[in-house]
């Protein structure tokens, strides 16, 4: 049912990325399906943060990783923009374009107040995407 599985992956937030990254492994294990991690990171970065390069490095080791663990086929995307907080929504979905997935699990919070007036980056993902999108709490 299902070929390409992308995961975005926000670096920073490791636990609610394992919970998603984890039940996009059993999908992809019942359906024979390769994974593909996404991160989007500022093309600009000020002294001392994370460089593009160091991000994009930090993804390819967790794709091969996560590869040697479930035997799956994992791997990594990259992507930069200059105002990430701005062009997120926009840049998952070319991501999605991008590496050709026919089914996206992202992370999400629980709902606050402000989700209420502004959905949340998974909701926006879900609402406008072209593929199947699995919110994970």
């Amino acid at each position: 049912m299902y070929h390409k599985i992308m995961v975005p992956v926000d670096l920073q937030m490791q636990p609610m990325v394992e919970n998603s990254l984890n039940v996009a492994t059993d999908l992809a294990t019942l359906y024979g399906a390769s994974i593909t991690l996404v991160s989007i990171t500022p093309s600009v970065v000020a002294t001392g943060a994370t460089t593009p390069e160091q991000a994009a490095d930090e993804l390819k080791e967790m794709a091969a990783a996560h590869a040697r663990k479930s035997g799956l086929s994992v791997v990594a995307h990259h992507m930069t923009t200059p105002d990430v907080p701005a062009e997120l929504d926009t840049m998952l979905l070319k991501a999605v374009d991008a590496v050709e997935a026919d089914l996206v699990v992202v992370a999400s919070h629980e709902p606050g107040r402000a989700d209420y007036i502004s959905a949340s980056h998974a909701g926006r993902l879900a609402t406008f995407a072209k593929v199947a999108v699995l919110v994970v709490r």
